[in-house]
């Protein structure tokens, strides 16, 4: 099919079919213009030439659109290569910059794969049998759950598709899939498609990294010492280590959750009322660390569904790194008093120092200023 019209450039289109005869240019102009482009050349040669520090990255800030991030629920059609456009290597989990001190939290030593385990390759599937169990394989491609009862454990899962690299709950009728010491590697293909996606799963001492987000959830899903750690971004793609878009009935206790130093992650932990209210989520235990903020936690008030409700957030430790407030702007955000707890939650260093609930510390923050 020929292209449109428009396409073509202007003074293509409207050139005369004979070109205007050439008027001769007095000798001098020319030399000078000639040496002006020959010395215009040059100058760029040399910065071209000019040392620089090799192997240097520069995240970007977030900005202060990312303080009221999303997590891109719609994300692209397609998968979406590395900036470099290599393919990414298998050592993906590596990173640069400032990270989180995880011991004695989830991480390498604790969850996916066990080690000594021996695996066996497989191709990605679709899973439509009740009860199926697959243990000890490496999956390349992605798991779609169709059925009651499924377990995957002791396993490896990569690749990345925009549905999500392991989906449940596809029709809203799947129950009770786990995931046990299982690792899942968007091989930072995608940045804003997520890792496992749906409703009605349990994923315990999983070790999630390189995707967009790493976990998304909807209702009845139970999160467990888990090391969520690495996402990918890329170009303007809003992160997170997990969110939830909506739902409830949700527990995330004692996980690692590490957005790390990347300007484009929004929160370790971001609940959006997007589709749905955030209602009856527990969030116990877990370290936050990364993202415009560590925590959102769940009453945005720029989203359809702006008040989250029996949102309990307990315990939990905030880490001062890769940011001195834990998140580039804070450790938490969103949050109302009205039908929800904050308690006990703490700085992740000697003496746990109390974090105080986002109400109460912009009230503080408003006494300081009075004269």
């Amino acid at each position: 099919m020929a292209a449109p019209i428009d396409e073509h450039a202007p003074d293509l289109i409207n050139a005369p079919a004979h070109p205007p005869r050439r008027t001769r240019q007095p000798l001098g102009l020319v030399l000078f213009v000639v040496g002006l482009c020959t010395a215009f050349l040059v100058a760029i040669g040399l910065l071209a030439l000019a040392p620089g520090e090799p192997g240097t990255r520069h995240h970007a800030r977030p900005t202060a659109a990312d303080a009221d991030g999303d997590d891109d629920p719609d994300g692209p059609t397609g998968p979406v290569p590395t900036r470099s456009g290599r393919v990414a290597p298998d050592n993906s989990r590596q990173t640069t910059g400032p990270r989180t001190d995880i011991t004695g939290w989830p991480g390498p030593d604790t969850t996916g794969v066990p080690r000594g385990t021996v695996l066996r390759p497989m191709a990605g599937t679709t899973i439509t049998v009740a009860g199926t169990v697959l243990d000890g394989v490496d999956i390349t491609g992605c798991v779609m759950v169709k059925a009651d009862h499924v377990t995957i454990r002791n396993s490896r899962i990569r690749g990345a598709c925009s549905v999500g690299t392991v989906r449940t709950d596809i029709d809203g009728l799947t129950r009770d899939t786990v995931l046990d010491h299982v690792e899942v590697d968007g091989q930072r293909r995608a940045p804003t498609w997520p890792l496992i996606v749906g409703s009605n799963y349990t994923c315990h001492r999983c070790d999630l990294h390189g995707g967009g987000s790493q976990l998304h959830f909807t209702d009845n899903v139970t999160v467990t010492e888990s090391w969520l750690h690495d996402p990918y971004e890329a170009g303007t793609s809003h992160n997170s280590a997990m969110a939830s878009h909506g739902g409830g009935g949700n527990v995330i206790r004692g996980n690692t959750l590490d957005c790390g130093a990347t300007g484009n992650c929004s929160a370790a932990l971001a609940l959006y009322g997007n589709f749905g209210p955030i209602h009856d989520v527990l969030v116990e235990g877990n370290l936050f660390s990364g993202g415009s903020y560590c925590l959102y936690a769940g009453s945005v008030a720029t989203k359809p569904f702006p008040v989250a409700s029996n949102v309990r957030i307990i315990g939990n430790a905030f880490a001062r790194t890769p940011y001195a407030k834990c998140g580039h702007y804070g450790p938490a955000t969103s949050w109302t008093r009205e039908s929800n707890e904050w308690r006990g939650n703490y700085w992740n260093e000697p003496g746990r120092p109390e974090v105080v609930d986002p109400v109460t510390e912009a009230e503080q923050r408003a006494a300081r200023k009075r004269p």
